[in-house]
């Protein structure tokens, strides 16, 4: 039975970083191979993130809300908005 690092965590030999700074639209992330993606609303946000697929932007990220651990085969597959634009920042760690 395998462990919970190493379904998620620290399994993954590749680990990358980025920032998605808000805009009116839905946003799709950029094409990234990808295991596992996790996403963070900055602390600082004063309006809600939102993130979703498919277009769909829906589920909202307050200020320093955390998705935790999402598998996913691409960055790509998520969009993001957020109404107040380029002063509110969403971060994202991929693994793979």
């Amino acid at each position: 039975m395998a462990t919970i690092p190493s379904q998620f965590q620290d399994a993954y030999n590749v680990n990358r970083f980025g920032v998605a700074s808000g805009t009116a639209s839905a946003t799709q992330f950029p094409s990234q191979e990808c295991k596992i993606v996790r996403f963070k609303a900055d602390p600082d946000n004063n309006e809600d993130f939102l993130l979703g697929v498919e277009g769909n932007t829906s589920f909202p990220l307050d200020a320093g809300d955390d998705t935790g651990w999402v598998s996913a085969s691409n960055l790509n597959q998520f969009y993001y908005s957020n109404v107040s634009g380029s002063a509110e920042y969403l971060y994202y760690w991929w693994q793979l």
